[in-house]
């Protein structure tokens, strides 16, 4: 492993070490009348709560605040080695360029489908992006094609901060890619037979690769997506 991943393999622990303790505080805080972080510990007249331990409630909120800026500022150090393992793969002798790489993926990011419509608080726009473990995981465990990491990396801040959205190309769905795609009703199949279960979706967006995770479920709304996808001509 380079220096720059064995660091953020730490920081990535140090970030589950956080979270852990967040969520100890937050049962402690539920312990006491599920009182959270804002309702107030002083009563009608004045006086400290006699329902709850005070002392342990500002304890427990003092101490998740400080954690929650703990947890900002690792996730910040762990932004800035990724770009930092993207840099050192990019600039790797070893590393295929990106053509190099497209070719030899034999168009299997090539799109599709793209997203015509997507409805506000649906599925599909709810839909994640990719866990900054699984980046970790495509670089180490597949320094050889690390086409996928590479674009989700230097992918615009904004689109990796949104799910599904209109404009979007569909480079694969499940097991859907551009060479096993023959209709839509394959999408169909995956989404009905995967429902409350994860999806891994990859998309590209303003040029750049994107993976998503999303979770067919019923919703307010029609279908178990809330979203229109339209196929795209192989010569798209």
């Amino acid at each position: 492993l380079t220096m720059a991943t064995d660091q953020v393999f730490q920081l990535m622990k140090k970030k589950d070490a956080i979270e852990a303790e967040i969520s100890q505080w937050i049962d402690v805080l539920q312990s006491q009348r599920n009182v959270g972080m804002n309702e107030p510990l002083i009563d009608g007249e004045g006086y400290p709560r006699a329902d709850i331990d005070v002392y342990t409630v500002r304890k427990a909120r003092q101490r998740i605040i400080c954690l929650r800026n703990d947890h900002k500022s690792v996730m910040k150090d762990i932004e800035a080695g990724l770009h930092q393992i993207h840099a050192d793969a990019r600039d790797s002798t070893i590393a295929p360029s990106l053509d190099q790489e497209l070719e030899e993926l034999d168009g299997t990011l090539a799109s599709f489908a793209i997203a015509d419509f997507v409805a506000n608080g649906s599925p599909a726009e709810e839909a994640t992006p990719v866990e900054i473990e699984d980046i970790i995981n495509t670089l180490i465990l597949h320094p050889s094609s690390t086409l996928l990491s590479q674009e989700l990396l230097v992918a615009p801040e904004n689109a990796l901060q949104s799910g599904l959205e209109k404009g979007d190309e569909i480079c694969g769905f499940g097991t859907l890619n551009a060479t096993n795609f023959k209709s839509l009703q394959d999408v169909g199949y995956i989404v009905k037979h995967s429902e409350q279960k994860e999806i891994k979706v990859v998309i590209k967006r303003m040029q750049k690769l994107q993976k998503l995770t999303l979770i067919p479920r019923t919703w307010a709304g029609r279908g178990l997506l809330g979203c229109n996808l339209l196929p795209l001509s192989k010569d798209s």
